[in-house]
């Protein structure tokens, strides 16, 4: 699993730097670069409440975990194999992100 870290801090998974969603999926079908790809699991964060963040089973001990499975459907990255990530590790982005479409892979090579 890749050590995963997260600059989405509109998502209802981040926090502090970190996913804790269990695992993750990166859509991105025919991307070419990095900005063709996105995070498909964001989901936008509630901001009537500070603490409206999820945490799945991505921790342990109540620990968020640094590396997560991540599904990938970006094919023509590097890093992809049968639609799993074996980056050693990958960030999300995605700056003041609506919706999953507004972030992106920025691990993302193309073959």
């Amino acid at each position: 699993m890749p050590l995963l870290k997260c600059g989405v801090d509109t998502c209802s998974y981040f926090y502090d730097g970190k996913c804790s969603k269990s695992v993750i999926k990166v859509s991105g079908y025919g991307a070419l670069k990095e900005s063709d790809t996105n995070c498909a699991s964001y989901h936008k964060r509630n901001r009537t409440a500070y603490d409206d963040y999820n945490l799945e089973i991505a921790t342990i001990d109540d620990i968020i975990s640094d590396y997560l499975s991540v599904n990938c459907s970006a094919l023509n990255c590097i890093y992809n194999r049968n639609e799993l990530c074996y980056a050693k590790d990958i960030k999300i982005d995605g700056t003041n992100a609506k919706l999953y479409k507004d972030t992106f892979c920025s691990s993302f090579v193309n073959k």
